[in-house]
């Protein structure tokens, strides 16, 4: 499941050999497969990931914790792929929704991600806290996968923080709870395994370190050996090769390192490689070459756009340019780390102040109709039979043709379906699930223009809906809806927000003031016939 968000095509050949399979799925297997499904969906419109989604049970479709679990690995598809900062916020708060709703058992899951996310932006205090609260919570929810992953990234956390002996504790706890699960996953074993070498050596275990080493070997052999973890291995051999001083074959295996993360654009596997390369080059008192590296490993690692590791490299090349001498530079350097990561502490207090603002305006609340994904995929089921060929030497042509008709026809439907789920049906205007795929993709707003974010509500309406009715409430969502978007110009949006609350995304410039009070006025002014 959560390998869907980080190798989606890896996971996609594995589905489908399952599928093809004809295995019996159990009810836990289908919520699994229709999460897994979803996730893909958002990184591919493959046509079989449609099909496969309608043989999903609808009481598992229909579940009542389900969109929960489906908005959380919308946050963790936004945080992989696109903005961090909103998918962090999009999970806190739903953290808050699944303890209202009164779904605690999400929550050793949803703890741990956003453990997970916090440590990555270095806030190491929301990371503690999250992390620690997930542990708790899976011990008493027996979820044995939820707490060892958050054990995993509580010892990442300790060894940020320098404490070498707390970091390798919860890294053997995390090992130790995975170790006793069902058919546990080999590539993940090694990861544990990597870490606990990096400890081990860290704090001058070098036995234990080189026996962790071959232990995680031992499960990447054991494995896929996807090129993600491939590059793992080589790095895990890096580190013992610097250990014992073997800088010749350290070396060498750097080259492998880079020279696969280039090919697959692998930015933060790439980025720790450089700064392997810089300490290779340290131990040998090649200062220049060192600071070559690191520069190259802070390149990296901002493409990746994550906090911890790029802090982490600008330390280590303040150090290399005190080694080498350059005191004035290393104090600059050293002094600019200091007031980034003041500015992040100081922009995390800001982003507190205002997030409740920010999420009420972020969260999509409107879900797919379930009516229309019926639609689509029995349609989709339909269109399974094709025409006989009426003479035999033109049958392969014809079923070339007829299924060319057959994508296109479900690619419309699916367009269809799209539109229909981001439009309001009492109106007519987009709503929220639209702006949001808007934010995103930017097809009718401008990604690089400045907007100005103005919120429309009718004053009395539940007072006009208990006068007059609901119909006549109605009629005045509409006259209103077509009053304003009358007056919108190219790359602007006017939505429904939700009962009588509006949105207008209007462009930023000098007569935008001017027009939101004119829009005002001619709706305070004109009477609803």
């Amino acid at each position: 499941l959560d390998r869907s968000h980080l190798e989606p095509d890896i996971v996609a050949v594995g589905i489908q050999k399952i599928l093809k399979s004809k295995v019996d799925f159990t009810l836990l297997d289908y919520a699994y497969l229709n999460i897994i499904l979803h996730n893909l969906s958002l990184y591919s419109e493959e046509l079989w990931i449609n099909e496969a989604m309608g043989t999903v049970p609808q009481e598992i479709v229909q579940i009542e914790w389900m969109g929960l679990l489906l908005e959380a690995e919308l946050a963790l598809h936004i945080w992989h792929s696109s903005d961090k900062r909103i998918g962090y916020l999009l999970l806190e708060e739903l953290l808050t929704n699944t303890e209202l709703k009164t779904h605690a058992f999400l929550l050793p899951r949803l703890l741990n991600w956003a453990g997970s996310m916090a440590l990555a932006e270095n806030e190491i205090i929301d990371a503690q806290k999250y992390l620690l609260r997930s542990i708790y919570l899976s011990g008493r929810y027996n979820e044995h996968l939820s707490q060892s992953k958050s054990h995993y990234n509580l010892g990442k956390m300790y060894l940020i923080m320098g404490q070498g002996q707390q970091a390798l504790n919860h890294i053997q706890s995390a090992r130790h709870l995975y170790s006793q699960l069902p058919n546990p996953d080999h590539s993940i074993q090694q990861l544990y395994w990597y870490n606990e070498s990096v400890i081990q050596g860290q704090i001058g275990n070098i036995t234990a370190a080189k026996s962790a080493d071959l232990q995680a070997h031992k499960y990447f052999e054991l494995s896929n050996k996807t090129l993600r973890y491939q590059i793992l291995d080589i790095r895990s051999k890096i580190n013992i090769a610097l250990l014992n001083k073997e800088y010749s074959h350290a070396g060498t295996l750097l080259e492998q390192c880079i020279f696969l993360s280039q090919q697959e654009q692998l930015t933060y596997n790439l980025g720790r490689c450089y700064l392997k390369q810089s300490k290779l080059e340290v131990a040998q008192y090649n200062y220049p070459d060192a600071l070559k590296a690191i520069d190259q490993s802070i390149h990296n690692f901002r493409l990746n756009d994550k906090s911890y590791p790029i802090f982490k490299s600008m330390k280590y090349k303040a150090k290399i340019l005190e080694l080498s001498g350059d005191y004035k530079f290393a104090y600059e350097l050293a002094k600019q780390v200091y007031l980034s990561e003041k500015n992040q502490m100081l922009s995390k207090l800001h982003n507190l102040t205002h997030a409740q603002e920010i999420l009420d305006l972020l969260l999509q609340r409107d879900q797919l109709s379930i009516n229309n994904q019926e639609k689509i995929l029995a349609l989709t089921k339909k269109q399974r039979y094709l025409a006989y060929a009426k003479w035999f030497g033109m049958i392969a042509i014809l079923l070339i043709v007829l299924m060319s008709v057959r994508t296109y026809l479900i690619k419309r439907e699916n367009r269809s379906l799209v539109i229909r789920s981001g439009v309001d049906q009492l109106t007519g205007l987009y709503n929220r699930h639209y702006y949001y795929l808007q934010l995103s993709k930017g097809e009718n707003i401008s990604l690089h223009n400045e907007y100005y974010l103005a919120l429309l509500d009718i004053d009395y309406f539940k007072l006009i809906n208990d006068t007059y009715g609901h119909m006549v409430g109605d009629e005045v969502l509409k006259k209103l809806a077509e009053a304003v978007q009358s007056k919108l110009h190219a790359k602007e949006l006017f939505v429904r927000w939700g009962g009588e609350e509006f949105l207008l995304l209007i462009r930023a410039d000098g007569r935008a003031i001017q027009r939101l009070e004119n829009i005002r006025k001619i709706i305070a002014s004109s009477p609803l016939q």
